[in-house]
């Protein structure tokens, strides 16, 4: 019951990623991403779909083997040096957009998205955080998607 971030390098991998189809925002073109975050006891998984670009957040798509979904806009801040176990990160969530079907999960995403960010670090690369702190929503759930 731990998550973790997973690299997707074989072709196994990249098949088992595409069955859940994680597009990428805007462009509705299937995401590519060399990583997610997984916590296969719990069957959730979490994808890094792009962005943080200028003043854009970076998207995240948050599914469970049993048909939860949640779209997540988060922004990120760093400090120290880019190197091993010498950053502090700082991720802010901005939306988590959950289909009303799922309203009654709210609490559960919550609960993963805060457990995934932490281990999910400074962009996937674990091994640079040094502390990690995650901001959610005080509502809940910022938006709603039908």
């Amino acid at each position: 019951m731990v998550f973790h971030v997973e690299k997707i390098t074989t072709p196994e991998q990249r098949a088992e990623y595409a069955t859940f189809g994680f597009k990428q925002p805007g462009t509705n073109r299937l995401s590519d991403a060399s990583d997610w975050i997984v916590d296969r006891d719990r069957g959730v998984f979490i994808a890094s779909l792009g962005g943080g670009v200028l003043e854009r957040p970076y998207f995240f798509e948050l599914v469970t083997l049993d048909g939860v979904k949640a779209s997540i806009e988060a922004r990120v801040k760093a400090e120290g040096d880019v190197a091993p176990n010498a950053l502090e990160v700082w991720w802010s969530v901005s939306a988590i957009k959950v289909p009303t079907e799922h309203a009654g999960s709210v609490g559960d995403i919550r609960g993963w998205l805060f457990e995934g960010l932490k281990e999910y670090g400074f962009l996937g690369e674990t091994h640079l955080s040094r502390q990690v702190h995650v901001d959610l929503p005080a509502n809940g759930v910022a938006g709603g998607r039908s």
